[in-house]
């Protein structure tokens, strides 16, 4: 990563939570409505032309969404009448919810664990399974299009030390702009006992600068059953946007990225190579084929029930469709 810069290039905010129209490339529009037929389109996204062969199934993420012309942002980030205010957030959510915090032991853990309790978080969910991402594609909204997205893990470092960093830098209060000695604090393990100043130190520096403003993808210890269950990952976002500054020295500041960021389209420069969170060839799923999508799907065992293990009423709602009979199965007496 050594002298890397990182842009990045997003598109202003709107409603929605955040609708924006952008056109995708190698839009593909399903035809039939069926499992299978998404399936087949699954894997030609799994073979990779360049080296001639397939990707691993870890390699593989996808993202569904009830509605097309959502833009693909984290939670934490849609912008409707209000914006959150981040630091704050965590804090009372940490100060009023510890008894479920208690036992994390990172930053990134604290993270995850409120975003499973329905928290608003910087995270962006994505899954390994193809077909829990088909599943969220489907299961709202159900007179909009929804659309699955896809990425690789190619180009997306999981690095858990800047993905953790990145996450307690979130959990302070609230900066618009990050001086030098505020980027060290959030490494005391590597700037420990190093001169103020000194060469060593800039070359540090300068790594965790490039590093705290990229992307991140990342698998969290799949310690609850949800995350388990359906194959989760996440996308983490940069901290800081290094405007171009390769080289910096004490004096250097740093501003926040924009948080109206849209996923879908969302490039960054790594080195001499510009890459997307996002492959721009996406999957949409008409609206009138929503409800027979489902079905299948409930059928081979993905449904509300199966991804959410802590929703008894999903579970119950199953149990009652599984032992309904039609009326004339009944005896007359």
């Amino acid at each position: 990563m050594d002298g890397s810069t990182f842009f990045c290039y997003g598109y202003p905010p709107s409603s929605r939570g955040n609708k924006k129209d952008i056109v995708m490339e190698n839009l593909h529009t399903s035809k039939e409505g069926t499992v299978r037929e998404y399936l087949d389109w699954v894997k030609e996204k799994m073979y990779d032309k360049k080296s001639n062969q397939f990707f691993e199934r870890t390699m593989l993420f996808f993202r569904g969404q009830s509605d097309v012309e959502w833009m693909v942002n984290p939670s934490v980030f849609r912008e409707d009448k209000e914006k959150y205010c981040e630091y704050t957030l965590y804090k009372q959510a940490k100060n009023l919810a510890w008894a479920v915090l208690c036992d994390c032991r990172t930053p990134i853990e604290i993270l995850v664990r409120l975003q499973h309790f329905g928290l608003p978080t910087r995270l962006l969910d994505v899954t390994h399974n193809p077909l829990v991402a088909l599943f969220f594609a489907c299961n709202a909204t159900p007179s909009k299009n929804g659309c699955v997205y896809w990425g690789t893990t190619e180009n997306l470092e999981d690095n858990n030390g800047f993905v953790n960093a990145i996450a307690k830098g979130a959990m302070r209060p609230l900066y618009s702009v990050y001086g030098c000695n505020d980027i060290r604090k959030q490494f005391p393990e590597i700037f420990a006992n190093v001169e103020l100043w000194s060469e060593s130190d800039r070359t540090r520096l300068n790594y965790c600068i490039q590093g705290l403003s990229r992307p991140y993808y990342f698998t969290p210890p799949y310690n609850n059953s949800r995350v388990k269950v359906q194959r989760g990952a996440f996308i983490m976002p940069p901290l800081i946007c290094t405007n171009g500054i390769d080289e910096p020295d004490e004096n250097s500041s740093f501003v926040e990225p924009r948080h109206d960021i849209d996923y879908r389209n969302a490039q960054y420069q790594i080195g001499e190579t510009i890459v997307r969170v996002f492959h721009p060839c996406s999957y949409t799923i008409q609206a009138k084929h929503k409800s027979k999508i489902l079905a299948e799907l409930e059928e081979m065992g993905v449904d509300r029930a199966s991804l959410f293990l802590d929703d008894v009423e999903a579970l119950m709602k199953r149990i009652a469709r599984s032992v309904k009979q039609p009326i004339d199965d009944f005896p007359i007496e």
